[in-house]
């Protein structure tokens, strides 16, 4: 099913939910930025020490790695959304119509 968390990869999903609590907080983040983060911890090896961040390896993720990121937790926010019963649909306002505008000039004329 859509809305199973078990059919989605855990960690996108999670990161898909901080990024949409981060909305909910006030205090929104730019995904480029949470996907950053979110990739240097996924790309991190494990190590015993509190250090290790200085030292992680081979420089992160790529561009390509970060737009797939992107994409998927910008997919995975709107699941957690329907899931969770939020309608995420937007209607657009009613055209702007303009009634009249161009026979009034004829009529006016006319009289």
């Amino acid at each position: 099913s859509l809305h199973s968390p078990n059919t989605h990869d855990p960690y996108l999903l999670s990161t898909s939910c901080l990024f949409l609590s981060s909305k909910s907080t006030e205090c929104p983040r730019k995904l480029t930025s949470v996907c950053v983060h979110a990739c240097s911890l996924l790309l991190r090896p494990p190590s015993s020490g509190a250090g290790a961040g200085a030292g992680g390896g081979g420089g992160g993720a790529s561009d390509a790695d970060l737009r797939n990121m992107r994409r998927h937790v910008l997919a995975l926010e709107r699941v957690a959304l329907q899931s969770l019963s939020f309608d995420v649909v937007v209607c657009p306002p009613p055209a702007y119509s303009h009634d009249g505008g161009g026979g009034g000039g004829a009529n006016a004329a006319a009289s």
